[in-house]
């Protein structure tokens, strides 16, 4: 791998092309049966450039076209494995995680190229990156807690390993909260102990309980193991929100959500909300992980994507320094925008 990328640096008009007829080869194969023009739609590239690049990959033999449809070939599907290493290390951009860990004081951020916002394909690329990143870090014997949103799910469906871990458990950082059960940390967690061969500790309760409900259901053998494991994890895998976002979504009071904002949150994560020097300004009692916990455990990985991200990610980043960040384009160059134009944030 390292002599291929070496050639894209001795053509670096190269990288921009292999980088587009990857994308619009897999657009092929995550969308079978699709047309050109919604398939230049979904890649927010011009249908003379689908147009273009599907000729040449149907003279490859990448791709067959039909009446009904563009479908890939078994050459493609395996052009697409032996090729997905080289991939992701094209569409990482190791300037701006350099510019991005001197502003947010972070040891380790991986920025990918693309806008997870109106993209899909771009959000399957963080989270193939960010899962790529998390397996690198796992050993045996260990517990990792992750947190629900699309993002992490994003992270959970491309996570897969050659490797064989023993002793690996499972649990997800918080009780359920929204109607879409996939998003949901439960499930998640349990697309990653199935992915890494690992057991799954459910937690079967939404996220919104009082302080006076978790109490009483502290009495339960289930949820007192569950605490149990809490106080025992090595890696935690989390998404950042916005705090006004959070809020609704988590249906808070009128009288609440304006105090929150009032105050100046801009982030959210497990249940607690941040301003922009990431002082707590609020923490809605929820079931699951605590901000004492997470200041306690070894490894944090955090995932987002969008601009209207920046301010949550600057916020969160501010928890601990040692934490990886793990971000799109899209929101790093908000991000800097953000402090060129506050000469620090």
């Amino acid at each position: 791998m390292v002599e291929v990328l070496k050639v894209f640096e001795f053509i670096p008009e190269a990288k921009d092309l292999f980088i587009k007829r990857y994308r619009v080869l897999e657009g092929v194969k995550n969308s079978g049966g699709i047309g050109r023009r919604l398939l230049s739609i979904k890649l927010e590239l011009t249908e003379r450039v689908i147009r273009d690049e599907v000729e040449k990959l149907k003279k490859l033999g990448f791709i067959n076209v039909t009446n009904l449809g563009m479908n890939i070939t078994d050459k493609g599907e395996l052009f697409l494995e032996d090729m997905n290493d080289i991939y992701s290390e094209l569409i990482i951009l190791p300037k701006s995680e350099i510019q991005l860990g001197k502003l947010l004081n972070l040891d380790k951020v991986i920025v990918i190229k693309g806008n997870t916002t109106s993209n899909e394909d771009a959000l399957k690329d963080l989270g193939a990156i960010a899962s790529k990143y998390f397996v690198s870090t796992l050993r045996d014997d260990m517990v990792i807690s992750v947190t629900g949103g699309s993002t992490i799910l994003a992270m959970a469906n491309s996570t897969k390993t050659d490797k064989s871990f023993s002793n690996i458990m499972v649990v997800p950082a918080r009780g359920g909260i929204g109607n879409f059960v996939e998003e949901q940390s439960n499930s998640i967690a349990s697309k990653f102990a199935e992915a890494l061969g690992g057991e799954f500790k459910p937690l079967y309760l939404p996220d919104d309980l009082d302080s006076k409900m978790i109490d009483v259901m502290m009495h339960n053998q289930n949820i007192r193991e569950f605490y149990e494991l809490l106080g025992s994890i090595d890696i935690l895998v989390f998404g950042i929100g916005r705090a006004d976002i959070m809020a609704r979504k988590r249906e808070l009071d009128a009288e609440t959500t304006n105090m929150i904002l009032e105050n100046g949150a801009v982030a959210e994560s497990f249940g607690h909300y941040f301003d922009i020097d990431g002082e707590e300004v609020y923490h809605h009692s929820t079931i699951g992980i605590s901000m004492d916990c997470v200041k306690s455990i070894p490894k944090l990985i955090a995932v987002a994507g969008s601009s209207i991200k920046a301010e949550a990610i600057i916020a969160v980043s501010k928890i601990r320094s040692d934490m990886t960040l793990i971000i799109d384009e899209n929101a790093a160059m908000k991000i800097i925008e953000l402090y060129n134009e506050n000469g620090g944030v």
